[in-house]
């Protein structure tokens, strides 16, 4: 039960920090009374490809923020439980490819958010559970199908409002990418999980060595020459898996994602 807390804590500690991030870069626009919106990305202009990086941690208002933090949170942690160890570059590419798609065709005008992200998050977990059919997998598209059914409404294109729907869009297709990507995935196992069997020290009829275990047929005074029972010598040996394989424009204006 204790190792099951602790894997948990592993699985959603990641997305807390990132969120965090978000949250005191939020509080210190407020703080200091200052619009970074102007920091977002900025579509098909040389100055706006900062915003590739950006993008998800900036946010209109601290709803928008609120909005995006529990989701992320939630499916970075899903993505951990089945991805382990690559749950991390998972996100690092979506947030990379999310930003350079939205840069390359979205409406000109700042798009600020996690929300591309959180699509691309939202795509990958659902995606990736029906392309590995394992139970576990299964499980968290399902959940995921629950909480986040309706997502798909907001990769629709909407005019006359302040959604970015181009990073949702953006966000969707690069997690629909990934999930076939990284589908094939296995974890690798824990170290400190893999136990050395013991050697276990010679008794009665019983030898071992390091390649086999086999027996020494009874004698007995009567019997002095020993039958060889019939059976067949097993060798047991260990397979270990192979890991090598700025012009003017208007800093107020920008769409939330």
């Amino acid at each position: 039960m204790q190792e099951e807390k602790k894997q948990l804590f592993r699985a959603f500690l990641p997305g807390v920090i990132l969120a965090s991030i978000m949250w005191l870069i939020k509080i210190l626009e407020v703080v200091l009374g200052q619009d970074w919106g102007k920091y977002g990305l900025y579509p098909k202009e040389i100055f706006g490809v900062k915003g590739i990086i950006t993008m998800p941690f900036l946010h209109g208002d601290f709803s928008h923020l609120m909005a995006n933090t529990i989701p992320l949170i939630v499916l970075w942690g899903f993505i951990h439980i089945n991805y382990q160890d690559v749950a991390r570059k998972i996100v690092i590419w979506t947030i990379l490819t999310t930003g350079l798609w939205t840069w390359s065709f979205a409406r000109p005008n700042f798009h600020i958010g996690a929300s591309g992200l959180v699509y691309g998050l939202i795509s990958f977990v659902l995606v990736s559970g029906f392309l590995r059919r394992d139970r576990a997998s299964l499980a968290l598209s399902l959940l995921v199908v629950f909480l986040y059914g309706g997502f798909i409404w907001g990769m629709i294109p909407q005019e006359g409002n302040n959604v970015s729907w181009e990073a949702h869009l953006s966000g969707g297709i690069a997690g629909l990418v990934f999930a076939f990507a990284f589908h094939k995935y296995e974890p690798k196992l824990d170290d400190s999980l893999e136990e050395e069997l013991p050697t276990p020290a010679p008794t009665g009829n019983v030898s071992t060595s390091q390649s086999f275990i086999f027996f020494s047929p009874p004698t007995s005074s009567d019997n002095p020459q020993a039958i060889t029972p019939e059976f067949n010598l097993n060798y047991i040996y260990y397979e270990k898996k192979d890991e090598t394989k700025s012009p003017d424009i208007d800093h107020r204006s920008h769409l939330a994602s």
